[in-house]
């Protein structure tokens, strides 16, 4: 039968009339009388149905009084995600319905057609199985013995031994009518893509939202440039935005202009100076300074999450004048290109995003955007992993433009080769993973 348990988390105690509630979000006092507060408290210990916290109350002096209080303080804990509502099969809970954030629980009743929707997700947590869904308003965690029945529906119909689950399913909005389970706006979306885009496009789905910084008293603040092993550095002429002011074009011309072309000449190839400008333009560290935390940020050209910068620039270097081939790091701390030491031959990464671009032609310069995920996880909840492929978007539209202010032909793709860049430099998930890639090159003039 389905009971109400004190939320993970949650301590509810009793402080003369005041029912007290501590959590992680801080601790409130809700005047809710000395006999109201002490049986709400009791589910700390037990999970306990309203009636059996009611017990008794209304025969009690002004136990009407009383029974309001206490159905409304029930009312207004479980939409605060205080209490959970449980399911208990021969006296072991089986199930909780947990709150997702400010979102309101689903009404009404549930269809006789319903069935788990085909976005639920499900993530082992010790002896439970969290049930989300990019869709949902809840989140049910159900005994690791029971998910699988759970998940095809077994014995959840009406009568069924797991029937007291599908309530809880249902106003969680885990499940769906039938009917409905074959629309485009059900099966166009991946069930994983679907829960980051909510936890990331709605804040009121998140208790945790936003730049916490939920590390900063167990774990280091990751660097502003992560150091690597490096074989050669080469340095890089001094950035020149004098020259940019008097010699380019209008930017509206730029951008008008902008085009992708990933079909490069073969009997020219683009200087390093023009690398090096590219770079300067769109990456380049205008100014370093620590946050009101003491992160070292830096404002760049181009927008960064929290000023962040979390992406770094990988170039691999078929033919470039004035640079060798290999693998190369863009360092804007130092202002300097270095050569990555490389577990496996890079020409194999070349090689790929060749076929990437469906052409025989290596490019001359490829670009590969590299994510820090740690460096923006550290600050960032919720919304993390959405952040990072923002900035990969903002940075390969101003490496782009900069390519086309330099006289460079540019091209963004669409593929990230994560395994290989991993084999060959052995930075990889969770902790690194490619999110962009961009070739470089003297355009044709056809183009």
């Amino acid at each position: 039968m389905q009971k109400l348990l004190a939320a993970e988390g949650i301590v509810l105690g009793c402080d003369g009339d005041t029912l007290q509630v501590a959590g992680e979000r801080g601790e409130r006092g809700l005047p809710v009388g000395g006999e109201v507060a002490r049986r709400i408290a009791r589910l700390m210990e037990q999970p306990c149905a309203v009636d059996e916290l009611a017990d008794g109350l209304l025969t009690a002096r002004d136990g009407m009084r009383h029974m309001m209080m206490l159905t409304t303080a029930v009312r207004d804990l479980k939409s605060f995600g205080f209490i959970d509502e449980v399911v208990e099969i021969q006296g072991v809970v089986v199930a909780r319905l947990m709150k997702k954030g400010r979102l309101p629980w689903r009404e009404g009743d549930v269809p006789d057609d319903a069935v788990v929707a085909r976005h639920v997700v499900a993530t082992r947590e010790g002896r439970w199985v969290k049930l989300d869904s990019g869709l949902g308003c809840g989140s049910v965690k159900v005994d690791a013995s029971m998910a699988g029945h759970v998940l095809v529906g077994e014995d959840m119909a009406p009568g069924g031994r797991l029937s007291p689950l599908r309530e809880l399913m249902w106003r969680a909005g885990l499940l769906v009518s039938a009917s409905s389970e074959e629309a485009m706006e059900q099966t166009m979306w991946d069930p994983v893509d679907l829960l980051m885009i909510e936890r990331s496009s709605d804040s009121s789905a998140n208790f945790r939202y936003g730049g916490t910084y939920r590390y900063r008293e167990t774990h280091a603040m990751p660097p502003l440039v992560e150091a690597i092993r490096v074989d050669e550095v080469v340095d890089l002429p001094e950035p020149d935005p004098d020259r940019w002011f008097l010699e380019d074009e209008p930017f509206g011309v730029i951008t008008e202009r902008r085009r992708s072309t990933s079909s490069f000449r073969e009997d020219v190839a683009p200087t390093l100076k023009q690398l090096a400008s590219v770079l300067h333009r769109s990456a380049r560290i205008q100014r370093r300074f620590c946050d009101s935390y003491g992160m070292e940020v830096s404002l760049r050209p181009v927008a960064g999450g929290g000023a962040l910068h979390e992406l770094d620039i990988y170039i691999a270097i078929d033919r470039l004048e004035g640079l060798e081939q290999g693998l190369w790091r863009y360092n804007p701390a130092d202002n300097v290109l270095e050569r990555v030491h490389c577990l496996k031959e890079p020409s194999r990464l070349v090689e790929e995003i060749a076929r990437a671009t469906l052409s025989h032609a290596k490019p001359p310069v490829s670009i590969v955007l590299l994510a820090r995920f740690a460096r923006v996880l550290w600050k960032y909840e919720g919304v993390g992993a959405a952040l990072v492929l923002k900035d990969a978007g903002v940075l390969m539209h101003a490496l782009q433009l900069a390519a086309i202010a330099e006289g460079l032909g540019a091209c963004a793709l669409g593929s990230n080769f994560a395994h290989e860049f991993e084999q060959i430099t052995g930075l990889g998930f969770p902790s690194h993973g490619p999110v962009g890639q961009m070739v470089l090159g003297v355009k044709k003039e056809e183009e």
